[in-house]
């Protein structure tokens, strides 16, 4: 799992999704927000998408931005 920064056109456009891909996480906020019908369909999309932090899977070799579920 990673965790990403989703960014899109809500005037609180900046959310933090947790998914094992950046599709996965664009879809996980689309869904969210179409589901509970959040500002205009246009400004849902999602504009920009980056990776924050990666879970640690092997302690041996903790590399980059660690993220501890």
């Amino acid at each position: 799992m990673k965790l990403y920064r989703l960014d899109t056109k809500l005037s609180d456009g900046t959310y933090w999704v947790l998914a094992n891909d950046p599709t996965d996480a664009e879809t996980k906020l689309s869904t969210f927000l179409y589901k509970h019908d959040y500002g205009f369909s246009n400004d849902r999309k999602v504009t920009s998408i980056m990776p924050i932090a990666e879970s640690v899977s092997d302690e041996a070799f903790i590399t980059g931005k660690k993220l501890i579920l």
